[in-house]
């Protein structure tokens, strides 16, 4: 039987606040509902009994292989992503298994011997490829200023726009109007999407930063955060005629918002000759959420402009990711 390298659990996480302790349950990967003696189960046997679920809906998953390494016994779960096991007492693991969906095992729960366990489990996807969606440079001087500009980042381009060197970068005369010059053409900003692995929103303690919106509210509040954050009328307007219209198919959208320093750390760091004076990256994780309230524990973002002065550099971009990647 197949059996996962990583196993991922994140439980119960306890943070401070002032003099008082809170437990919050942010994201769980299982719990047990009952665990009570049956004497109708032989002695030297348990049975577990429960659910699994998609973690980012709670949806029922079917088909999901439920069994224990140690031991050859498995079944499936339903329609209704219900199973039910019985196992030896000497065995203490049991594994969740769906193509396509990260593997989960329970190691560290005590099976005693003629009792009936209920539990329900929550399955993520598996990692996939992400795509960095269409990050957009912004170019603006004082008077037309040579610059070289240089992405440092893992990822593998998928395409670029001017054509993007890795070896020397873009070579590029930035204008007052914000107007790119690049091989004797005009541009109206720098274009380029990149495949990677490993996005994942992030938690600042116990709590996710970012916003659950509405999808009828997407332009209110992209226009009141891009605004907070220092974008003019027309890079507002590229990113929410970008965006809005990829995610208002959805009723709630999770949407975390990573400021310069996080983008250089997780997305690409840039290199510009000569330096920029002013510089604002902004990178966008969004993920669908269909029960706005599960799990999660969200913390407002709160942001700050900047001074547009000199040679100046602004970027956004943004990734669709699966909620259940998220990490501490």
């Amino acid at each position: 039987m197949k059996k996962i390298l990583l196993l991922l659990f994140l439980g119960l996480i306890t943070a401070s606040f002032s003099q008082e302790r809170e437990t919050y349950p942010i994201m769980k990967n299982y719990y047990v509902s009952s665990d009570e003696l049956d004497e109708n189960i032989p002695e030297g046997y348990f049975v577990v009994e429960g659910d699994v679920k998609m973690f980012s809906s709670a949806s029922p998953l079917d088909q999901v292989q439920v069994a224990s390494a140690a031991e050859d016994v498995e079944t499936y779960t339903d329609s209704s992503g219900f199973f039910q096991l019985e196992l030896k007492d000497s065995i203490q693991d049991l594994f969740f298994f769906k193509e396509g969906w990260n593997e989960y095992v329970i190691e560290d729960y005590h099976f005693r011997s003629q009792h009936r366990i209920k539990l329900t489990v929550y399955l993520g996807r598996s990692m996939e490829k992400q795509i960095m969606r269409k990050p957009l440079l912004y170019l603006y001087a004082d008077e037309p200023t040579k610059t070289t500009i240089q992405l440092k980042t893992d990822a593998a381009f998928t395409f670029t726009y001017p054509a993007y060197e890795p070896e020397k970068g873009w070579e590029v005369t930035a204008t007052p109007s914000g107007a790119i010059e690049c091989n004797n053409k005009q541009y109206p900003y720098l274009f380029w999407e990149a495949e990677t692995k490993g996005l994942s929103f992030f938690m600042k303690r116990d709590k996710i930063p970012g916003a659950v919106v509405a999808s009828e509210d997407l332009i209110p509040f992209f226009e009141n955060n891009l605004s907070a954050m220092g974008l003019n009328d027309k890079e507002s307007a590229d990113f929410i005629t970008y965006w809005v219209p990829l995610l208002s198919d959805h009723p709630h959208v999770l949407i975390q918002f990573l400021n310069t320093e996080q983008y250089g750390d997780k997305i690409a760091e840039i290199e510009m000759n000569p330096a920029p004076e002013s510089v604002q990256r902004i990178f966008m994780f969004a993920s669908a959420v269909d029960n706005p309230t599960a799990w999660m524990n969200i913390e407002p973002q709160y942001f700050d402009g900047f001074n547009r002065s000199g040679l100046t550099l602004v970027e956004w971009g943004g990734a669709i990711i699966d909620l259940n990647h998220i990490q501490p």
